[in-house]
């Protein structure tokens, strides 16, 4: 009886962990993108915030020096990317986030 227990309980444990696992995996995505000016120069430290277009969900961050920028495990949806930095008109993207992918969202801002 003790091993028909153990077995039970094992099997019990092991389909509660995996289901945890595969539940944590399938909810969100990521989001990268490079911001760069008019003349195609890279924007450093452009603030960037994304909004879920469905749950108004908002996150924000910075671009590094190279431009880039990375949101990760967002919840998947459709999003929409907002970059603004100090002598720029901004710029403006929708973007999809699926479900353990990476998303792109490259945005081209122009100058004030």
């Amino acid at each position: 009886m003790n091993r028909s227990i153990f077995t039970l309980f094992t099997g019990l444990s092991a389909a509660l962990l995996l289901s945890t696992l595969s539940f944590g995996q399938a909810i969100s995505g990521d989001l990268t993108g490079v911001v760069k000016d008019a003349s195609n120069a890279y924007v450093a430290n452009a603030d960037v915030e994304v909004t879920n277009l469905g749950t108004q969900f908002k996150q924000a961050t910075k671009t590094n020096s190279q431009g880039e920028y990375r949101f990760a495990n967002l919840p998947a949806g459709h999003y929409s990317v907002d970059v603004s930095a100090p002598g720029m008109k901004g710029g403006y993207r929708d973007v999809e986030v699926v479900l353990n992918k990476v998303a792109t969202a490259n945005i081209n801002a122009a100058v004030t």
